[in-house]
């Protein structure tokens, strides 16, 4: 197992009750609103000139209405971290989930939703932490000490492949640029420039993502002088998820993405390997 000392720098005391961040929250309101505006008023405009793209807009504005209610619920919500385990709590106070330290049995990334998902060793109960709470990288280094004395190093040679939801990834960018592509050409041909431009934006959108799940790499452990984990901005979604970041001798930076399996396990693996003589 990796010793929990070589996450005792980023790993500092956390325990109290984090609230969510209020910046992000009034973010996701705002940009929330903004885009539901944006679609109804597309919506009408298209319901009044016959255009098929009205269909679509109803959905999206249905989902966003939902985003919308998912976030003011999620804004009342605490956290409680202590030297026993974590829990969750809904604004008035009641226990949502909660997982003490030592039932800690897998620790995983959800990606698209901006979670670190706490597991305990059946599998059969979790507890969610999103990263919008406050102070989430001081959270999420403790929660890897936590994990990393129960994780278990796969024997050397390993190898991180992608995992199967690339696949399932690939397949909805595709449908997606499919979709929006066929309706942008809709409204081209109705003589809605404006309409046709904003839909050809998630047409580009959702191909670059596409080929983004496709870029390889490779790095040699010798070449490695340190490993972290840093967060990068979906810039579709706002959200952020995880990478881990490789120092390599020379300067360079090399990043693992969560295509080639869980994050907290990469890290934890690389750090265990360095720390080997």
């Amino acid at each position: 197992m990796p010793s929990t000392e070589l996450l005792a720098t980023e790993s500092r005391n956390v325990n109290g009750v984090h609230k969510f961040d209020s910046g992000a929250i009034w973010l996701g309101l705002i940009a929330g609103s903004i885009g539901l505006l944006l679609f109804i008023g597309l919506g009408i405009a298209a319901a009044k000139q016959g255009s098929k793209s009205a269909v679509l807009c109803l959905p999206i504005s249905l989902l966003l209405v939902a985003l919308l209610t998912h976030i003011g619920r999620l804004s009342g919500r605490s956290l409680h971290v202590s030297d026993e385990g974590v829990s969750v709590r809904d604004m008035k106070g009641n226990q949502i989930g909660s997982l003490q330290w030592m039932e800690l049995g897998k620790v995983t990334e959800r990606r698209k939703m901006a979670q670190l998902a706490l597991w305990d060793k059946s599998g059969a109960r979790r507890v969610l932490i999103d990263q919008q709470y406050q102070n989430f990288v001081a959270i999420r280094y403790r929660i890897l000490a936590e994990y990393a004395k129960a994780f278990t190093l796969n024997p050397l040679p390993i190898v991180f492949q992608r995992s199967n939801p690339v696949m399932y990834e690939s397949f909805i960018f595709a449908m997606c640029s499919a979709l929006f592509g066929w309706v942008a050409w809709i409204a081209f041909q109705q003589g809605q420039r404006l309409a046709s431009t904003f839909f050809l934006c998630f047409v580009v959108a959702s191909l670059v993502s596409l080929l983004n799940l496709f870029k390889t790499q490779e790095v040699y452990k010798k070449s490695v002088s340190g490993v972290e984990i840093g967060d990068v901005a979906n810039p579709q979604s706002g959200t952020k998820f995880s990478s881990v970041i490789l120092q390599v001798i020379g300067g360079k930076q090399l990043k693992i993405t969560s295509k080639y399996g869980s994050i907290p396990e990469i890290y934890l693996t690389l750090r265990a390997w360095l720390a080997r003589p």
